[in-house]
């Protein structure tokens, strides 16, 4: 065979036979890779294409096989040239029984109702979902937090904790009572730091409040170039209020009895 410049090939022209089969085929049977022409005229200019009703699950499938390591592949692709349209336009809207269950607006907002986390079957591990009136984070007990425009992030009964993940906090903010904050954990001693300077846990200047062998301290700690700072207490009152409470006696400290 004469060896042909590529610039004298002509252009290649796909045959219709190479990507359909007809009616008539003689094997009477789909072939790999083309379509039936009646399937192909069915097709045309439609937009909705009905099911009927189904007594077995017959889900709409698309099957790919994936082979090439260095290729990113998209599974599935929906391209809309926006023209013109309203802003509520859905690129994807998912119904069931006539109403919206998820959709997807052309901005890229995604509207859902609940969002299920977890891989069982009743999804119990936990859920976002909105009420109408806040999202809400939920657990296999019922909703654990709340975020909504005027109460900023709400918080339920269990408080919120801090610890190892996969284990029980150690440090927990809680709600003991109305307009009550606590920081508690069982029989467990707590201690609050509050911090002058912070470099790092090395170097620094704090006040701690805290317990120590059932003794409550409040006491300045430093560290590193962190200077021990000195504590002042005003505001306190002038008349004796009782055994053990340091007052203030016209400026000069005294006890209580």
């Amino acid at each position: 065979m004469a060896d042909t410049k590529v610039s004298a090939l002509s252009a290649f022209t796909p045959i219709v036979s190479d990507l359909l089969y007809g009616v008539d085929d003689p094997a009477g049977t789909p072939v790999s890779g083309k379509m039936a022409i009646s399937d192909l005229l069915a097709l045309a200019g439609k937009s909705t294409f009905a099911a009927g009703t189904l007594t077995d699950s017959a889900p709409l499938t698309l099957t790919q096989t994936w082979n090439d390591a260095a290729e990113v592949f998209t599974g599935l692709k929906v391209v809309v040239t926006d023209t013109a349209s309203a802003a509520a336009s859905l690129i994807l809207d998912l119904q069931a029984g006539g109403a919206s269950r998820a959709s997807f607006k052309k901005n890229g907002h995604m509207a859902v109702n609940r969002i299920y986390v977890g891989v069982s079957s009743d999804y119990s591990t936990g859920y976002i979902y909105s009420s109408g009136s806040g999202l809400y984070l939920a657990g296999t007990n019922g909703p654990v937090a709340e975020v909504r425009d005027n109460f900023g992030i709400h918080l339920g009964g269990q408080g919120l904790g801090w610890g190892t993940f996969g284990l029980a906090p150690d440090l927990i903010l809680a709600r003991d009572d109305a307009a009550v904050l606590a920081q508690r954990n069982g029989a467990n001693a707590q201690t609050f730091r509050l911090y002058n300077t912070y470099t790092n846990a090395s170097n620094y200047e704090r006040m701690k409040f805290g317990w120590n062998t059932n003794v409550f301290e409040i006491k300045p700690e430093n560290a590193g170039t962190g200077s021990a700072r000195v504590v002042h207490i005003s505001g306190l009152p002038t008349a004796n209020p009782g055994a053990g409470i340091l007052w203030n006696n016209a400026g000069t400290p005294a006890i209580g009895t």
